[in-house]
């Protein structure tokens, strides 16, 4: 059952991505094939999170078929558990983007704006099939196949308005990251390759020692830059905003947690894992989180800060895989696997509820024409459903029970506070710093979204566009609202869910504490309405004698995290900016300038620039070689074959 279910489905998704592509070139009837397009989407969204729900229920491996690519060559196709997982967080984020761009069609009168829906369209569900691929791909040669494939099609939509010169440096940032993280990948399979002998995941013996960590080393880089892991997360924050609003749903909510798949399965499938590895992994999952959450608090595009919260959430993940290691490693199974059950839980969640707030954040954007929430401001008024839905978006990411990204945060909790009781004196020291680190990040992660929430959509508007703004189609609002209700029965439901996963008593019944609260509210609510002082009376506010209250009184982005920000300020770095103009070329008569601080990008401009200057100083270097003589190129040639001997001789 599984098996079909999850073949139709792919079927389907690739019938939308053929339908969408033929829209491309077609004469007439582009939006009818843009409109098959989208429900065969949706469809096959529908059927493959059916067969992976089942194949995850199932508890067993489920070989979906083999394909010769080569003589002695074949690729292996499969699913199982942890496979699922993913594959039903990437079916329902799809469901809920087919959904949401189908009002784009209405929008897309004129020929040449239906083109390019119908080009987005095609390249989106060719991502999509590209990302299954990778989670059904059973061996090497087909995960590093698939991955390239998801690798360019994500790039492509990137690259989508490429008329923008931000969208085209976004791009190039996001290609050369996403090749150097390829690289790394083949390299560490290779090495896995050459150790074990076999290529499928199954054939694979468990590699130990220091080729291990070899291996791992590599591997961990390459899946740490798709992840969008600190340090080697530059790409995320420009590729996400950059992005159409439902490729950064797909981007964020889905791409970053198929990086987290690909880690796990070199985890648990394939090497015998060390200490230190859990070491390293937490390491850069409280950098990740920490600075994620820091930069995405000074942020006032709302794209670029839910892209810092990606970071910021991925950090969390990362934290949970590396004490599940740490843990396993150490011999303290169970707190290993509460981490790990922890890490998943999030992950999902994660992927939901940011798919969500991407594609709300773009509404918001498409109605006002901007990404500055400094410009935003009274839209709740405009836009009630997308604010709803927004809003419980934020609720969720800020981990406020009984949300689903509560459940998994509670989980890494735990096993942190539960290890008290099985570590020595210098790992309870440890534990207290990671506790400390993550308790501050989710504290800090509460008031970033009460930042954007509140700007965004409460108060009054703080420009025209905004006080212009329209609620937008239905189906930008009821693809985001099945994430929303996806979101809430996790999160009521997340002690059901672990009990049905075979891992009871990780989680508590968060639907008794779920009607609990409820109650509370209302009683609360109630209380309010019909206990009133028969001195009460209602009266103007007192507003320090201002006549009409304006939007230049209310907090700016800027002015909400400045607390905050000049508690870390050794965290913010910041830099004077002066622009001066002459009347004289060389300097002298002084016309105009002018003078500002902005936030030193720390990693870029310490980090990347100078690396990027020293490949091109490398390039003009090696070019001066390149003087056009033939002879010279085959005596290049000639010394390079003599090396190649010489060298193999030695090793001999």
């Amino acid at each position: 059952m599984e098996l079909e279910l999850i073949i139709t489905g792919l079927a389907f998704l690739a019938l939308a991505c053929v339908s969408a592509a033929i829209a491309t070139f077609a004469g007439e009837g582009k939006e009818s094939l843009n409109k098959l397009s989208s429900f065969t989407g949706i469809c096959g969204s529908l059927l493959t999170a059916s067969g992976s729900l089942l194949a995850f229920a199932g508890d067993r491996e489920i070989i979906l078929g083999t394909y010769p690519l080569a003589p002695g060559l074949d690729l292996y196709f499969g699913i199982d558990r942890l496979s699922g997982i993913f594959l039903l967080l990437l079916a329902i984020v799809s469901c809920a983007v087919s959904l949401y761009i189908l009002g784009d069609l209405k929008e897309g009168e004129n020929k040449n704006l239906q083109k390019r829906i119908s080009t987005r369209n095609a390249l989106m569900y060719g991502f999509i099939i590209s990302m299954a691929l990778v989670l059904i791909s059973r061996d090497i040669v087909g995960f590093i196949i698939s991955w390239e494939l998801m690798a360019i099609s994500s790039f492509l939509l990137v690259m989508f308005e490429y008329e923008d010169e931000k969208t085209q440096r976004a791009g190039m940032y996001y290609f050369a990251m996403t090749q150097l993280s390829t690289v790394f990948i083949i390299s560490g399979f290779l090495a896995l390759v050459s150790e074990s002998g076999s290529y499928t995941f199954s054939g694979i013996a468990p590699v130990s020692g220091e080729p291990a960590s070899l291996i791992f080393c590599l591997l961990l880089v390459g899946f740490s830059i798709k992840a969008g892991v600190i340090p080697l997360h530059k790409w995320l924050p420009y590729a996400h905003p950059a992005a159409p609003s439902a490729i950064s749903a797909l981007m964020s909510g889905v791409m970053l947690n198929i990086a987290v798949y690909g880690l796990l399965r070199v985890l648990l499938d394939i090497t015998e894992i060390e200490i230190w590895w859990g070491g390293a992994i937490i390491v850069l999952g409280l950098l990740s989180a920490v600075l994620g959450v820091m930069y995405a608090m000074k942020e006032s595009d709302i794209k670029a800060l839910l892209a810092y919260s990606s970071i910021e959430n991925i950090g969390i993940i990362f934290l949970g895989i590396g004490l599940f290691v740490l843990f396993t490693a150490s011999s303290y199974e169970f707190l290993g696997m509460l981490a790990l059950a922890g890490s998943l839980f999030h992950a999902f969640s994660h992927g939901i509820v940011k798919s969500l707030l991407f594609m709300t954040a773009g509404s918001v954007v498409h109605s006002v024409h901007t990404r500055d929430i400094d410009e935003m401001g009274g839209l709740i008024k405009r836009m009630p459903n997308t604010g709803f839905i927004f809003f419980v978006g934020a609720i969720a990411i800020s981990a406020i029970p009984p949300l689903c990204c509560f459940a998994g945060e509670l989980m890494i909790f735990e096993s942190l506070i539960y290890s008290f009781q099985e570590v020595g004196a210098y790992m309870r020291l440890l534990i207290l710093v990671i506790l400390s680190l993550f308790a501050l990040t989710s504290a800090m992660s509460a008031a970033c979204f009460v930042k954007a929430f509140g700007i965004s959509f409460l108060g009054l508007p703080r420009s025209k566009c905004a006080e212009e703004a329209e609620e937008v189609h239905s189906g930008a609002v009821i693809g985001p609202a099945i994430l929303a209700g996806v979101c809430i029965l996790t999160g009521v439901f997340s002690g059901m869910i672990m009990d049905f996963a075979g891992y009871p008593g990780f989680l508590p019944d968060m639907l008794s504490v779920s009607l609990l609260l409820l109650l509370v509210v209302l009683l609360v609510y109630a209380s309010l309405k019909t206990i009133r002082h028969p001195s009460d009376r209602i009266s103007v506010t007192w507003d320090c004698g201002i006549r009409r209250p304006a939007s230049r009184i209310e907090y700016t982005s800027e002015g909400f995290s400045q607390p905050l920000v000049t508690i870390f300020s050794s965290m913010f770095r910041t830099k004077q900016c002066l622009e001066k103009e002459y009347y004289d070329s060389e300097g002298c008569i002084f016309k105009s300038g002018t003078g500002g601080i902005r936030l030193i990008r720390f990693f870029e401009e310490y980090i990347y620039i100078p690396a990027g200057h020293a490949v091109e100083r490398f390039a003009e270097l090696v070019s001066r070689h390149q003087n056009g003589s033939l002879d010279t190129y085959l005596l290049y040639l000639f010394i390079t074959v003599v090396s190649v001997i010489i060298y193999l001789g030695l090793m001999q």
